[in-house]
């Protein structure tokens, strides 16, 4: 919170009472806190914003080394040469001090040196997500009445209604009743992001709006597309490998990334990963006998635990593979003609549990079964006639 210079202990409890009702009824527990509601907005600027929540989102810390730091800790923000207790330059939770990037995102550090502004707590914040959706310093921009406020707009509170008029710099969600709700930080006096903070409508104000703001608001990005589920074959047994495939969303579109996840009939889960966003295809070996559902999802930029995500569920089932045996190799036949008939042997194959044994007439077609034995040899005394056989 920007608060005036070289203020008591004691005055600053007053205020922090004071500040702390024009939160909605939160109770200490609460302060600060917000009731993390989302905005939902479908606009170029809620893209923005929604990238901007990569890097900070509730629970986060905007500062130098993303962890909590006391606003009044000269530790951490030590006294200026002028004895003043706002170091913008040097302290840990300045504007120009962040260099936490992203892709498609200024540094608050490259912010600070854009617009040559220099703040600290929830006002740097505030420039810093003003100034990557717009690319404008909210300080030069025109006002409008909060009750024409849009999301993005950078609001100002005054909880205490003292002679210093701006107590909190945050951006504009969306209003529900008689409260304000918005993106900030430093809600607990140690730069804690909050996205969906809880605040008095009353105590708005200034609301800054950029000139550019219908112009980004429009430049939404292409819409993602639903990853329906297509099947590489339209059976499967246990072994196989299973690969589902889904159509790419537009290169500008706001995809993060996809997700597959696999469940049995009860539930249980069997495959749950994220698949990268260049990625349209994922594969995994077939589970057990059963029946399965399979879900791909198409997750935004700046989703929290899938919210915004395009879905598709299909089924398969797998079956137990069939069993096969394999050809036994063929037994060497001795026939020795005897008085009796004809005495058979042949060496023993293995994996075979039994012989059959087949005879035949010269070059009759016809052959006859005579004997079935799991033994290796057999006599034949039905074999009296002359011949070749």
């Amino acid at each position: 919170m920007k608060k005036a210079l070289k203020r008591s202990l004691s005055l600053l409890l007053a205020i922090t009472i004071i500040f702390g009702s024009a939160y909605v009824g939160l109770s200490e527990v609460d302060f600060g806190r917000g009731f993390g509601v989302e905005a939902k907005a479908a606009s170029g600027i809620q893209t923005k914003i929604d990238l901007i929540k990569t890097l900070y989102n509730t629970g986060s810390y905007f500062t130098s080394d993303g962890k909590s730091h006391y606003m009044y800790d000269y530790s951490v923000c030590p006294e200026d040469p002028n004895n003043r207790p706002m170091p913008y330059k040097t302290c840990k939770c300045s504007l120009s001090q962040n260099t936490k990037k992203t892709s498609g995102l200024y540094s608050g550090a490259e912010v600070a040196s854009k617009t040559g502004v220099t703040r600290w707590q929830c006002a740097a914040f505030a420039t810093y997500v003003f100034y990557n959706i717009f690319n404008k310093d909210f300080g030069t921009c025109g006002t409008v009445s909060i009750n024409n406020a849009k999301l993005g707009d950078v609001v100002v509170f005054d909880f205490d209604k003292s002679s210093y008029s701006e107590d909190h710099y945050a951006i504009y969600l969306y209003t529900s009743g008689s409260n304000v709700y918005v993106y900030d930080a430093n809600s607990d006096y140690r730069c804690k992001v909050v996205y969906g903070s809880a605040y008095a409508k009353s105590a708005v104000v200034k609301v800054f709006r950029a000139n550019n703001y219908d112009s980004v608001n429009s430049s939404s990005t292409a819409s993602l597309k639903t990853p329906t589920i297509t099947f590489n074959k339209s059976s499967y047994t246990v072994g196989d490998t299973i690969t589902v495939s889904w159509p790419a969303s537009p290169s500008n579109s706001n995809l993060s990334h996809y997700w597959v996840r696999v469940t049995d009939s009860s539930g249980n889960v069997y495959v749950n990963n994220r698949v990268d966003k260049s990625k349209t295809s994922y594969s995994f070996t077939t589970p057990g006998v059963g029946t399965y559902s399979v879900t791909t999802f198409a997750t935004p930029t700046g989703s929290v635990s899938g919210e915004g995500s395009l879905t598709d569920t299909k089924s398969f089932t797998v079956k137990a593979k069939p069993t096969t045996t394999s050809k036994p190799n063929t037994p060497k036949v001795k026939a020795v003609n005897t008085l009796k008939g004809m005495d058979i042997n042949w060496n023993a194959v293995s994996g075979a549990v039994k012989y059959v044994v087949y005879k035949r007439l010269g070059t009759s077609s016809t052959w006859t079964i005579i004997a079935t034995t799991t033994g290796t040899s057999y006599e034949d005394k039905g074999t009296l006639q002359a011949g070749k056989y």
